[in-house]
């Protein structure tokens, strides 16, 4: 019987039709061996970085992803034909933890080094990422206002390094950032936009009608809610005029900010009573603190202006303002805040 058994082994291990030396070329590994082999490799190669791994491998649901925490970070193989294997450690890592973990997003790099080779960043998926640097630590940058910042070169733009992660802006409305120098604002009617430390409008003053006055107006706004209001008027005609110069800053919330400025000039008419003085020339400077208060809102105004070649009286003249606000308004005219 013995021998009968040991005939049957042999026969049935060196069968021509089940070949043990040839079918172990065609054993695959299963997806979590996969992974495992994978993150083992990454660990190494980070010479101990990340410190000991304080889970076993995991699977993260409907993402066809594995991860592995350690002591100091996480590797995670986020594909596996072909193979990509990330890790995140450190401050970005805190960071990424803080906003979800995967829910933030998957990684599509290692911590890497910025050009300059002081700060570090993350990619994540769905156009996510985090940045750190030793000032300022790590931060979560997406969306519209990630999209902008990268298109103007990252943190070599006039802007440098986030400070805050997106937020909710001081306004109520909409989304900001905050970065070294400037700031960047979204809200779905303006897009992302760098949040500058001035503002300046600038129009030409003309008629229509064949009133012979022409000339240039500015209004400039600074953040510090200083506001200048300055221009030129030439008389090229033979009437003198008193003129009242209009100039209404809109934001998209409903609030307007007015500049009035009243003027004179003589035509050649003017002669008869002396030396005309055809031109009139105004700059203006006051600070108020409600330019300051809402500068996130102002940065992203309008500023209509209006010239009349006649003294509009102050009975009329907030009328007039109202009028100008309605029309340039977004929205509800909310309140109007006389500054000069």
């Amino acid at each position: 019987m013995a021998n009968s058994i040991s005939s049957l082994k042999k026969d049935v291990f060196t069968s021509k039709d089940f070949p043990v030396d040839k079918i172990k070329d065609k054993i695959r590994l299963l997806p979590e061996q996969i992974a495992s082999n994978a993150i083992k490799g990454k660990a190494d190669s980070l010479h101990g970085m990340l410190g000991k791994p304080v889970s076993q491998v995991q699977g993260l649901n409907n993402l066809s992803a594995y991860f592995q925490n350690y002591e100091g970070g996480v590797i995670i193989v986020t594909q596996l034909s072909p193979l990509k294997v990330f890790e995140i450690h450190g401050d970005i890592y805190k960071k990424w933890v803080e906003m979800g973990r995967e829910n933030y997003g998957l990684p599509l790099t290692d911590e890497t080094a910025t050009p300059d080779t002081v700060g570090r960043y993350n990619h994540f998926t769905d156009g996510k990422s985090i940045y750190w640097y030793p000032s300022t630590g790590a931060h979560a940058i997406y969306g519209a206002i990630r999209n902008l910042w990268s298109s103007l070169a990252w943190e070599r733009s006039e802007l440098g390094y986030p400070t805050s992660d997106e937020m909710n802006a001081p306004d109520g409305i909409g989304r900001i950032s905050y970065f070294q120098q400037k700031a960047i604002y979204w809200t779905a009617a303006t897009g992302a936009i760098v949040v500058e430390d001035s503002k300046t409008w600038e129009g030409n003053i003309f008629f229509s009608d064949g009133t012979a006055l022409g000339g240039n107006v500015k209004v400039i706004l600074n953040k510090n809610g200083d506001c200048n209001f300055s221009g030129h008027l030439h008389d090229s005609g033979y009437s003198p005029y008193t003129v009242t110069v209009i100039a209404v800053v809109m934001t998209s919330s409903g609030t307007g900010y007015s500049l009035v400025h009243k003027g004179h000039t003589d035509g050649t008419g003017s002669d008869l009573f002396g030396s005309p003085n055809r031109n009139h020339d105004w700059n203006e400077n006051v600070n108020n603190p409600a330019i300051r208060d809402n500068w996130i809102q102002i940065n992203s105004a309008s500023c209509t202006f209006k010239t009349s070649a006649q003294d509009i009286f102050a009975s009329d003249l907030q009328d007039t303002i109202t009028t100008i606000a309605k029309a340039a308004a977004q929205a509800a005219v909310v309140a109007i805040i006389a500054l000069i």
